[in-house]
């Protein structure tokens, strides 16, 4: 959103925030892009220029629609360890 606020294009602005992030830490190809194969992270917006956010979907499943949480999150749920444990961190220690 900031980017888009400071005049980037939308569609630029969201190719740096998935793939080329995505790319920057080797991981184009698990992350970045919605292919068969890879997992399914994305949100639903009805606007790419204000970018609200309708739905968010982790792994191909739904997890929050219009605001509202539809699964639960925490550390202990099946949703929660997959969410937490979805990165390994130490691939990006130095």
């Amino acid at each position: 959103r900031h980017a888009i606020d400071c005049g980037c294009d939308p569609l630029v602005a969201i190719q740096m925030a998935t793939i080329n992030t995505a790319s920057h830490f080797g991981m184009e190809r698990e992350l970045g892009s919605i292919t068969p194969g890879r997992r399914a992270d994305f949100i639903v917006t009805s606007s790419l220029r204000e970018l609200p956010i309708e739905s968010v979907f982790a792994r191909g499943q739904c997890i929050a629609e219009h605001g509202k949480l539809l699964t639960d999150c925490s550390r202990s749920s099946r949703h929660g360890s997959q969410i937490f444990g979805s990165l390994s961190w130490r691939r990006f220690m130095v």
